[in-house]
């Protein structure tokens, strides 16, 4: 009785002994669980060294490639996790934590196809992957793959039929391949859920734009405006309906709010301007031109009306010189080569007639390139049989000629001599 007594006495001194011991073994962390706390605390340097230690010492270790890969993602380093992210899918291909973090990863470097491709695996593997699927969803609608869109989305509805998100997608997919009833079917769910995204109002009034109800769009978009005032994609809806629709003088403001936010572009200026022109503001009107001009001086519709806008204010000098800049660039100074090389290119194609009207509007466009006239009068003369065409424009060429090749104009006077007599025995 006493040695068992002592047995038991003496067990129990060793369990008293040793569980210290097992619960310091329990609750002494791992490295990678101290590097989770770096991360935690937001000391990356300090796990980018460790981690990249561990990973030299041990190259089979999957979660500290995660964790080295996630810490800079963490940084916006995504090329410098993409390595390490990668490695560690390779390591263990059906971990869905690594997965995801590398369709991530190639979804913030744009790489749509192969983050496509990650989260197809996740999906494909486990259909409950909530993020997976949104991710897969939007690389979709990015990709133009709306029927593959449409099935994610539809999934994702069946679990959560209200969530606003789901039917949103939706409605962008079915807008995007002009499914206008659908589309505002679902995006209107989505406003049910989420009556204040300024998003779905957006997309709701481009359907009733699409649909030739530019007007209940207008309306929309006004109401909308009043709460959400910094709305930069809808103030930049509501003045182009006011404008497609020639409401000018409203349209207005919408056109100053923006510029004054900072789209600042040549056509908001342009737009500015031609509002204020149909709206007899010729002063604003003006300026507005300048503006848009001087962003860029390419635009002939603008200095046209800047030149209209000059000539309805009484200032007929600077007008004209508008008007003078709106002929030139209307006319490109390429556009008279362009006819010489396609007049060249239907001659080598044996139609002639079509080479002799280039050769005339490239005229049109350059009447002081004088050379036109010789090939003009050298193809008339080369390919036709009557010989006055080729004649006249041989004088032409050698009446208005000052300076040019002089074979052409040695050749010109030969063909003229040549065509006289031909010209004399037919008669």
């Amino acid at each position: 009785m006493h040695s068992i007594n002592r047995v038991i006495i003496l067990s129990v001194f060793i369990i008293i002994g040793l569980f210290p011991l097992l619960l310091a073994a329990q609750e002494a962390p791992t490295e990678l669980d101290s590097i989770r706390q770096s991360i935690s605390d937001g000391d990356y340097e300090s796990a980018i060294t460790r981690l990249t230690e561990r990973v030299a010492a041990e190259s089979t270790d999957a979660e500290a490639y995660y964790l080295l890969g996630s810490v800079y993602q963490y940084l916006f380093q995504y090329s410098g996790a993409l390595p390490y992210l990668r490695k560690s899918v390779s390591l263990l291909p059906e971990n869905s934590r690594f997965r995801f973090a590398l369709g991530k990863c190639y979804y913030q470097l744009d790489r749509y196809s192969q983050a496509r491709r990650q989260f197809e695996h996740l999906v494909a593997a486990d259909s409950s992957h909530l993020a997976g699927g949104i991710y897969l969803g939007k690389i979709y609608l990015k990709q133009g793959k709306y029927p593959e869109a449409n099935r994610i989305h539809r999934r994702l509805v069946k679990k959560d039929p209200h969530n606003s998100y789901y039917h949103k997608q939706l409605g962008i997919s079915a807008l995007q391949q002009d499914s206008l009833r659908q589309s505002s079917i679902h995006l209107h769910r989505a406003l049910k859920y989420n009556p204040r995204d300024p998003d779905l109002i957006y997309h709701i009034c481009k359907i009733n734009v699409r649909a030739g109800h530019p007007l209940a769009a207008a309306n929309l978009l006004q109401n909308a405006i009043k709460d959400h005032p910094e709305n930069l994609k809808l103030l930049q809806l509501y003045a182009r309906v006011l404008y497609e629709t020639q409401q000018y003088e409203s349209a207005i403001e919408p056109f100053v709010k923006l510029i004054a936010m900072g789209d600042s572009s040549w056509i908001m200026y342009q737009h500015l301007g031609f509002c204020y022109y149909y709206a007899d503001n010729l002063m604003r009107a003006r300026d507005a031109f300048k503006q848009s001009f001087q962003k860029d001086n390419t635009r002939g519709l603008t200095s046209f009306f800047w030149g209209l806008t000059e000539k309805e204010l009484g200032n007929p000098d600077k007008a004209l010189q508008l008007f003078e800049i709106t002929s030139a660039l209307a006319y490109p100074g390429y556009l008279p080569d362009l006819y010489i090389q396609l007049a060249q290119s239907y001659k080598g194609q044996k139609r002639y007639s079509e080479a002799i009207q280039s050769y005339k509007k490239s005229m049109e466009f350059a009447p002081n390139k004088r050379d036109i006239l010789f090939h003009l009068a050298a193809l008339y003369d080369e390919y036709y049989d009557d010989p006055e065409p080729p004649l006249q424009y041989y004088r032409k060429f050698l009446d208005q000629t000052e300076a040019t090749k002089k074979e052409y104009i040695d050749y010109a006077e030969q063909r003229i001599s040549k065509l006289r007599e031909e010209i004399h025995f037919r008669q």
